[in-house]
């Protein structure tokens, strides 16, 4: 996979995850709460937010197989002077190499932490 910044990256299909591969998984958060923290009227405004990101490999029946806290809370903070640049995010992640055949699914979950709402993605992919 290729990553150049908000919108421009390659995707890695769920036929190319395999075990003991590195992967780059990217992320573009949207609707996160942005706060003012800047106010003084000679400089310009500052904003604020933050967020986390937590990675889990799963089995069909939902047991998580491995996770990484890639984004912990406290390390997601962003200051801005545009409050509408894009907040986006990027990890690499080792597919255990011990990973059996069988079905898994990579879950994505994003937190934003001023306004204490959460999201999720998943991809489902099969080990032959």
């Amino acid at each position: 996979t290729k990553i150049d910044g908000p919108g421009k990256f390659e995707a890695v299909s769920a036929s190319q995850l395999e075990p003991g591969r590195d992967v780059l998984i990217y992320g573009e958060f949207e609707n996160f709460l942005t706060v003012r923290t800047q106010d003084d009227p000679g400089d310009q405004p500052i904003y604020s937010r933050e967020f986390s990101g937590r990675l889990r490999l799963t089995d069909p029946e939902g047991k998580i197989l491995d996770e990484l806290d890639f984004l912990p809370p406290g390390r997601g903070r962003q200051d801005v002077q545009d409050e509408s640049e894009a907040v986006n995010f990027w990890a690499r992640y080792t597919i255990p190499a011990d990973l059996s055949a069988g079905k898994y699914t990579v879950v994505i979950t994003a937190a934003d932490l001023l306004q204490k709402v959460s999201a999720q993605a998943r991809l489902n992919f099969k080990i032959d």
